[in-house]
């Protein structure tokens, strides 16, 4: 079964998750800010499901432009309503 990846926040490597697919596919899987560490850099971040992907088939394909390249919860001012 294939195994989720994400991309680091930090470096921008990509890396297992150890999340595997069953038959049903993605649909119905929630990750609401598990923290995992990069393999690459060491640096722990909270991951979203929206950012869970299937690994690239290669180095030249684009990344996937739905994935979030911010850390949402570097910013606290959707805390205070600013």
């Amino acid at each position: 079964m294939p195994a989720l990846f994400v991309e680091c926040h930090a470096c921008r490597q990509e890396f297992p998750t150890g999340v595997t697919l069953n038959e049903q596919g993605i649909r119905g899987y929630l990750n609401d800010g598990v923290v995992l560490r990069c393999p690459h850099c060491g640096v722990a971040d909270p991951y979203f499901t929206s950012e869970h992907r299937l690994p690239r088939a290669s180095d030249s394909e684009p990344p996937n432009p739905f994935v979030a390249r911010t850390n949402p919860l570097a910013s606290k001012s959707y805390l205070s309503g600013a």
